[in-house]
């Protein structure tokens, strides 16, 4: 399938300018230079990706310990609440039970009352 017309795809070309009436040497020397400038800067470019990809890691590092973290102390916050839950049931159930006694009722029908419950 051809590509469409105006494709971003095409590589890019280093244009030099060069003066009409100036020797092949001179010309040489000229693309050169602007070689080593692409050169140079194609270095340069190197040396930032590997910066940002080394720092890229570290970051999804971090954020790997982070969500690790947040599900523990999820996990606790959790059982934290189960264990209060449980605590509130229970001092209400022992609450009840001492209404209970304090009404004059045996511990069979207490315990009856409460398997029903």
């Amino acid at each position: 399938m051809p590509r469409p017309k105006g494709s971003r795809n095409r590589g890019t070309r280093v244009t030099v300018k060069v003066k009409a009436g100036a020797s092949i040497a001179e010309q040489l020397a000229q693309v050169g230079v602007e070689l080593e400038k692409q050169e140079a800067l194609m270095a340069a470019l190197g040396a930032d990706v590997d910066k940002l990809a080394a720092s890229l890691k570290e970051k999804k590092a971090a954020y790997r310990i982070a969500g690790r973290t947040v599900a523990k102390l999820t996990k606790e916050k959790e059982a934290l609440a189960e264990q209060e839950a449980e605590a509130a049931r229970v001092a209400e159930v022992e609450k009840l039970a001492e209404a209970m006694l304090s009404s004059g009722k045996s511990t069979d029908e207490i315990m009856a009352f409460l398997n029903q419950a």
